[in-house]
């Protein structure tokens, strides 16, 4: 894999966090895990994926068909997210490195941070890291 040809760092997309889509995705994911109804619950950042178009993304140059999710983690710096708050997302490659799995495949790990900033003021609101895991054929 050629990092250097990969696009480390996406394009920044503002959105709303508008009271519908928080609606849908406490339905979608049996949730009342928030502070109170105006705010979102604590994973509703994970919606901003669905906001991002395929050139507003990183490019970790992983194969799809061999990707595992890592683990996922959520940091709010001054609290939850509120409805109505407009925000600037962007995701970058923070982390990548490699290892041996334990049946003998290699496997190629990216941490991919998107932070959400405060359309207005810049501010962070959150950051969401994943860490996604490539993993190699069938070790041999």
């Amino acid at each position: 894999m050629n990092d250097e040809h990969k696009r480390a760092e996406g394009q920044a997309v503002r959105f709303v966090i508008e009271d519908g889509a928080v609606g849908q995705f406490r339905r979608a994911a049996e949730t009342t895990c928030a502070p109170d109804e105006h705010t979102a619950p604590w994973t509703f950042p994970m919606a901003v994926e669905h906001w991002l178009s395929p050139d507003d993304k990183v490019d970790t140059g992983f194969d799809r068909r061999r990707l595992l999710h890592g683990g996922q983690e959520f940091i709010y710096p001054n609290g939850p997210l509120e409805c109505g708050r407009e925000l600037m997302a962007q995701e970058r490659i923070v982390e990548r490195f490699e290892k041996r799995g334990s049946r003998g495949g290699l496997m190629r790990f990216a941490v991919v941070e998107t932070t959400l900033r405060d359309a207005s003021s810049g501010e962070v609101a959150a950051y969401v890291r994943r860490t996604l895991i490539e993993r190699d054929g069938a070790p041999s």
